[in-house]
């Protein structure tokens, strides 16, 4: 074990309406935005990372954590993966990052997640008998169509089972708007501005009347959800910086696996120990963040 794991910094960008300012750039596009501003927030060198690890659930295959990197302008040699535990993926993400710098596997972690609801490919289950396939919004979360049901019911009995009503739910979200509306620009902060925007798209002023007005789109009138209550469809990326207690030393000498041009398919090399220095600079200020959307949104 290396000792102390380290939260160093984070950065995201705004978080956009499906469609909205983002609606023209691919995923990797935007999570490669806030790899570039936090790797220059901490005045490293690209090759210092270790690993890139981002959660997404729309992509559509593939692995858009590599091609964020390589956006970013971070060296071929480092490596990145992409994990899909859906609406947990970037909390998942950041956990497998800890996990990876604890061990003593990399002392440098990027970790976070990245979703495009605006550019997600449209999904399709291939028929069997020759019959028009069919689209698909999500995958199933679980093996038996009987106890799969659409997200928003499932909430919606959840609402009701643990009797959170629906007035209780709403007074959060007015109370959740309000604090965002109130740290506006402590919020623009963390933000790297992209596609023009610069802070949060949906952040607006809204009270119990105009709640009232909605109808409901899951459950009963006590406990139903509605379009105040549930997550959004949207476009955005965030990482964080997951560090060693080693790694803050000004010299440090890895050895750790390195990958390779996306053009080769081949073995990745494995150079020899490299030397890097890194002063202490920007991790005097810890950056709140509400990582709990990053991965995937989680409304249809």
């Amino acid at each position: 074990m290396s000792g102390a794991v380290w939260m160093a910094g984070a950065r995201r960008t705004p978080v956009a309406p499906r469609g909205g300012a983002f609606a023209g750039l691919d995923a990797h596009r935007i999570g490669a935005a806030p790899i570039t501003a936090l790797v220059d927030d901490l005045g490293l060198a690209g090759d210092a990372v270790g690993c890139v690890i981002f959660g997404n659930g729309v992509y559509g295959g593939g692995n858009p954590a590599r091609l964020s990197a390589l956006a970013a302008g971070l060296p071929e040699t480092v490596p990145a993966m992409t994990i899909d535990t859906q609406c947990c993926g970037g909390l998942d993400a950041i956990h497998l990052a800890h996990s990876l710098v604890a061990s003593g596997a990399h002392e440098f972690v990027l970790a976070g997640g990245v979703e495009s609801y605006s550019a997600a490919p449209r999904r399709f289950r291939r028929s069997a008998a020759g019959e028009a396939d069919v689209e698909y919004q999500r995958p199933p979360f679980s093996p038996w169509p009987g106890r799969d049901p659409d997200m928003l019911e499932a909430a919606a009995l959840l609402a009701r089972q643990m009797g959170i009503t629906r007035a209780e739910q709403e007074a959060f979200a007015c109370r959740s708007h309000a604090d965002a509306l109130a740290a506006r620009e402590r919020l623009a902060a963390e933000c790297v501005p992209l596609g023009g925007l610069a802070h949060d798209a949906f952040t607006r002023r809204i009270g119990p009347k105009l709640c009232a007005r909605l109808p409901v789109l899951a459950g009963d009138d006590a406990h139903g959800l509605t379009t105040a209550t549930t997550a959004v469809e949207a476009d955005a990326g965030a990482v964080c910086a997951i560090v060693s207690d080693g790694f803050w030393r000004p010299i440090r000498i890895s050895n750790r696996g390195r990958s390779g041009s996306p053009a080769a398919c081949r073995w990745a090399t494995i150079p020899p120990c490299r030397r890097w220095r890194l002063w202490r600079r920007s991790a005097r200020r810890w950056l709140a963040f509400p990582w709990r959307w990053m991965g995937s949104t989680c409304s249809n």
